[in-house]
């Protein structure tokens, strides 16, 4: 069952997220974004002309296709981003994290892409991958605004809670390779 405004305080007094009580909706909790934002690199026109484009390569941090800016971002049309949200998360083996992007952010055509899952036990904050889907305008991101929702849901609990790749994650994360459980 989702959880309403009060189990959201209980699990905000609990430890579960790191959040101000004003950060709560009434099925939801609202989080900012952190102070760095990794930005991909698009190949200059003659790298691409001439083929010489890189890949993305999981398991090599954040790596030499990001650039990090700090504090705020500009994404122009179809610019991509990671940025972990502020807010630190804790969940106990009997809770479940869903991430929805604010309708607010929506209709400037920001996108949230992709990972919006958190499985009983994550320990960290939750990196958000963001893309200008607007064709026409730049879109500006500043830490501290407030993008994404947290939806939480309770479950019975589970006796294999999540220690993967990611857990303790103090920042935004670039893909990990699926071998690679550092």
């Amino acid at each position: 069952m989702i959880m309403n405004s009060q189990k959201l305080r209980a699990a905000i007094d609990k430890g579960a997220i790191d959040a101000p009580y004003s950060a709560v909706g009434p099925a939801s909790i609202d989080l900012t974004l952190g102070s760095t934002f990794y930005v991909a690199k698009k190949p200059s026109i003659l790298n691409r002309l001439l083929g010489r484009v890189g890949f993305v390569q999981p398991g090599r941090g954040i790596g030499p296709n990001m650039r990090p800016l700090l504090n705020e971002v500009v994404l122009q049309p179809g610019d991509t981003c990671i940025c972990a949200a502020h807010e630190w998360i804790s969940l106990p083996d009997w809770l479940v994290g869903e991430i929805r992007l604010k309708s607010t952010a929506g209709r400037c055509f920001l996108g949230h892409q992709l990972a919006v899952w958190i499985d009983p036990g994550f320990v960290g904050r939750i990196t958000l991958e963001l893309v200008n889907n607007n064709r026409y305008q730049p879109i500006k991101l500043r830490a501290g605004d407030s993008v994404a929702q947290l939806i939480l849901d309770t479950m019975d609990r589970t006796d294999t809670p999540y220690r993967g790749r990611y857990q303790g994650d103090n920042g935004p994360r670039q893909a990990k390779a699926v071998h690679d459980a550092t």
